[in-house]
């Protein structure tokens, strides 16, 4: 008797989360709110495009979150981890994101003077390369891996592309951040965007 009415309630519930999907599939106001919010995702004026989405440079943790990337967390001395939620003022991490088989890296600097949500913070570096990316779509101002310099060049001519060493090139991306190109062979291999005093550090290696 027992085990009949186990079924009963299994097969309850499993008509109960086909109907919820069914309803919300077909009759839900909540998939078309949904469905806008990503649309507008997609199509809001960004820096550039990961896998169709849009991003504005420094980008909130959770705007990659909104978009299916998982992530996680390393602190230094620590190994990367899933585990850790808040940073504490003035600390700093690397979090690495990762979606289907493509992946980048970033870092995130607790500057808001309160103990803070990792989600809630936005990045102050980025690194995407080629490999990591893989087939995923990405653009930078119409610029994608792989692009030669004069390519880039054509593409950003109301923008001054300048040479900082042998495979390396940077452009301002506002006030506040710049775009390192790392070239290989004339191709683009990987995008950095740092704060504007980092580039110090790039000029002397």
């Amino acid at each position: 008797m027992k085990i009949f009415l186990s079924l009963l309630i299994c097969l309850s519930l499993s008509s109960c989360d086909k109907a919820s999907d069914f309803m919300y599939n077909n009759f839900s106001l909540q998939k078309n709110i949904d469905m806008a919010e990503e649309n507008h995702r997609k199509n809001i004026e960004g820096d550039f495009k990961i896998d169709g989405y849009s991003y504005t440079f420094p980008s909130l943790v959770d705007s990659f979150a909104q978009n299916g990337f998982t992530y996680k967390i390393k602190k230094e001395g620590q190994d990367f981890t899933d585990d850790i939620q808040n940073l504490d003022v003035g600390e700093v991490c690397d979090i690495y994101f990762s979606k289907d088989q493509a992946s980048f890296f970033g870092q995130v600097t607790n500057n808001t003077g309160a103990n803070s949500d990792i989600g809630e913070l936005s990045l102050s570096y980025i690194k995407l390369t080629k490999d990591g990316l893989g087939s995923m779509d990405f653009s930078l101002d119409d610029i994608k891996m792989a692009d030669n310099i004069s390519q880039i060049k054509e593409k950003l001519a109301d923008k001054e592309i300048i040479y900082l060493n042998h495979d390396q090139y940077y452009m301002y991306l506002n006030g506040q951040y710049v775009v390192i190109f790392t070239m290989k062979d004339d191709k683009l291999i990987q995008i950095e965007i740092i704060p504007n005093e980092r580039l110090a550090d790039y000029e002397k290696n």
